[in-house]
């Protein structure tokens, strides 16, 4: 008899072990956010934020996205941070310099930036164009 209770006290001992674990690492999962790891399916391509405690922080630059460029005769326009604008028009602070085939020149503060598209950007592109 002696030797079923203590079988009993051990089995029992064990299984609340096993329930002290597993409600450890339940509350260990519940606390990690869901979906903390996907990426923004809003964010534009390109654009990264730089994030400080759950909140935004601000960049010390302006971020310039070069979305697209469109050719209409000899005239370009180039989609900026989702704004239209041709040569000598400005965005975001910045004046549109030269509208290339894949590139923009913007001038800011007298300093000369570049942007390119991406190479999956032009890729879709010529797709588009061979159809």
């Amino acid at each position: 008899m002696k030797t079923s209770r203590l079988a009993s006290q051990q089995f029992l001992r064990g299984l609340t072990i096993v329930t002290l674990l597993m409600g450890i690492a339940t509350a260990a999962m519940a606390e990690e956010k869901p979906g903390a790891n996907l990426p923004d399916p809003t964010k534009p391509f390109g654009v990264t934020a730089a994030h400080s405690g759950g909140r935004v922080a601000a960049a010390s630059a302006p971020v310039y996205l070069l979305q697209a460029i469109i050719r209409r005769g000899e005239q370009r326009k180039a989609l900026i941070n989702g704004a239209w604008v041709t040569e000598n028009q400005t965005v975001a602070g910045a004046r549109v310099g030269k509208i290339g085939e894949k590139t923009v020149t913007l001038i800011l503060s007298g300093h000369v930036r570049q942007l390119s598209l991406q190479p999956a950007i032009i890729r879709r592109a010529a797709e588009s164009s061979e159809q």
